[in-house]
Order: C-alpha cells, then sequence, then structure tokens
C-alpha cells in the first residue's frame, strides 16, 4: 500500500489510469476528479429554460414522429 506523491494531479485523467492499472501496489488518495455541475444546478437550469419555451402542445409534439 502508498500514498500518491505529493505533487500528483488528481485531474491527469491518463495519470489515472496508469495508476489504477498498476497491480504492484494499492495506492491510497484521490485517484481521478472531474469537476463538473451538481444535480441541482443542472435541475435549475433545465426548469429556466421550460419556463422560457412554455408548455409545448401535444400536437405539435405528434407531428415529430409523423412520416
Amino acid at each position: 500500500v502508498r500514498y500518491l506523491p505529493e505533487d500528483y494531479q488528481p485531474t491527469d485523467e491518463v495519470r489515472a489510469f496508469d495508476i489504477a492499472n498498476d497491480n504492484d501496489f494499492i495506492r491510497l488518495g484521490v485517484i481521478y476528479r472531474q469537476d463538473r455541475p451538481i444535480y441541482t444546478d443542472i435541475m435549475r437550469k433545465m426548469q429556466q429554460v421550460s419556463e422560457k419555451m412554455g408548455k409545448p402542445e401535444i400536437l405539435d409534439l405528434l407531428k415529430q414522429f409523423e412520416p
């Protein structure tokens, strides 16, 4: 068991993949981290877009599937 080096960057996807596939040691620490929006932020944005667009008419939706 070994800790990750002090200068290790968990945002480096290629290096994280190499460490995850290294069978010589079990590594302790954050191997990979990706910053992305949280669920509530995404849902809030979708709600805002939905409010701007308004409610769709059912016939307009069905026309999308006509041959």
